[in-house]
Formats: C-alpha cells, sequence, structure tokens
C-alpha cells in the first residue's frame, strides 16, 4: 500500500486506535474529527444513505492482507501516483525478429579503432489513469453491537472481496473504468486447438504448444492460471505413443 499510495499513510494516520473504534464513532452517529464522509448521496447509482470512507491505515491493512491471496497483482510493476493521471515513458519494443531491440539497437563487433554508428532507440509514452475499485456495507447498529464478531467477519469479507475482484479485473477487465485484463489485451498470445479436438477438452500438446509459445524471459516466472474445473482433465492426461513403446512419466 506504501507503495501505491506513498503520501496516504503520513498525512491520514493515528487518527484511530483500531478498526473497532472507527465502527464505534460510525456507529454513534456523533461528529468525529476523523469520520470523512463517502459522499455517496451524490454519485450516480447510489442512495442517500451515505456513509464514510474506511480510514487510509486500514484500507492499508485491508489491501495488503488481499495480496497474499492474489494471483496477479503480486507480479505487477508498481507506479506510485500522486495525482489522478501520471505519464511513464518508455522503450517501445514489441517485435525482435529482425534482431533489432527497442527499434534501434542492433548488436555489432568491431576492431580496435573503428568508429561505431550511433543508435537511437524507439520510445513511447505510456498515461496511466486512476480508478478506484469501491467496496459499499451497510449494517445497523443492531448488528455491530450483538453481531458475533461483526467487525472481524466484516473485515475477512473486504479482504476476500478485495482480492477476488481485483484478480478477476486484471484478467478479464475491459479496461472501461477498470484494469485491460490479460485476457482482452493486444499482447495476448492464442493457441489452438489440435485438429479434431473435442471442444472443452486439454490433450497434452495443448500444453507442450503453450509453454513453447513462452517468451523465454519468462519462464522463469510464469504462472499458469487455471479453473479448478480442469483439474480432472489435466490429471488424467495421457500421451499416444502407439505400438513403438510407452511414454515415461515420474
Amino acid at each position: 500500500y506504501r507503495d501505491l499510495f506513498p503520501d496516504a499513510l503520513q498525512s491520514n494516520g493515528n487518527r484511530w486506535s483500531s478498526f473497532d473504534d472507527f465502527f464505534a464513532a460510525v456507529q454513534s452517529g456523533r461528529h468525529h474529527d476523523g469520520l470523512e464522509p463517502a459522499m455517496l448521496a451524490a454519485t450516480k447509482g447510489f442512495d442517500s444513505a451515505g456513509g464514510y470512507f474506511v480510514p487510509p491505515e486500514f484500507t492499508a491493512e485491508l489491501l495488503d492482507a488481499a495480496l497474499e491471496d492474489e494471483i496477479v497483482r503480486p507480479r505487477c510493476r508498481v507506479v506510485p501516483m500522486l495525482t489522478d493521471q501520471k505519464k511513464v515513458a518508455s522503450f517501445a519494443h514489441s517485435d525482435s525478429s529482425s534482431s533489432v531491440l527497442f527499434g534501434a539497437y542492433s548488436g555489432g563487433w568491431a576492431g580496435e579503432a573503428t568508429t561505431a554508428t550511433d543508435q537511437t532507440p524507439a520510445v513511447r509514452q505510456i498515461e496511466l489513469n486512476a480508478k478506484k475499485l469501491f467496496l459499499y456495507s451497510t449494517a445497523s447498529r443492531e448488528l455491530l453491537e450483538d453481531g458475533e464478531s461483526f467487525t472481524s467477519q466484516l473485515r475477512q469479507a473486504m479482504i476476500k472481496s478485495a482480492s477476488w475482484f481485483l484478480d478477476d479485473a486484471l484478467l478479464n477487465g475491459d479496461g472501461s473504468n477498470k484494469p485491460k485484463g490479460v485476457l482482452g489485451d493486444v499482447a495476448q498470445v492464442t493457441v489452438s486447438k489440435e485438429t479434431g479436438q473435442a471442444a472443452a477438452t486439454i490433450v497434452y500438446p495443448n500444453l507442450t504448444k503453450m509453454f513453447a509459445r513462452l517468451h523465454p524471459a519468462s519462464m522463469k516466472n510464469s504462472v499458469w492460471v487455471a479453473s479448478s474445473t480442469t483439474i480432472p482433465q489435466l490429471t488424467q492426461m495421457s500421451v499416444d505413443v502407439g505400438t513403438g513403446g510407452s511414454h515415461i512419466r515420474a
């Protein structure tokens, strides 16, 4: 959280002794300097219930805890933003088939006292626009007072929800007020199924061809994301070798 929002904790921290202290202030209905109205009544799509933002110090706790269960965000490059927009310079490189890297770098060899040719790489500008993932919850005073460990349960529910929705957006997001997900990005590489392969099935050549399409630099840190419904097919996978021998599997 500190990497994402470097100034948030310094400017807003230490207002509450605990999460329960914050909930008690909300429940009381009385003024508290630490309560920050969420202004939901002025936002299209919300009713007039209003509400209060969870303090940054506890938002940090929730997001850091959610990180432990996530698949994608731990592998993301984090770029801190102090405003809702940031422009980042980067090298432009999408094709190295001609042995030219970053639009200009072409390695060469030269003898002593030989003049080398200047090379100017291609650069591009990436524009980052901040969007927010929000979790909106209501609770009655009776539930806060009498619910069995309600604040603890709500905390866990928010952690699990944040983890799930962040992963879903980073994998499947369409880029509209949310991240552009991996499965919809222009960099996605698709491997076709085998000739005659039945729909909704996985065969061994699918996996070997997918692995072969990985960028060599990605092999050491790549991950495989698959639905749990694929486990029966993956664990019972076999290789046809005909009558000339047998496939050895460790």
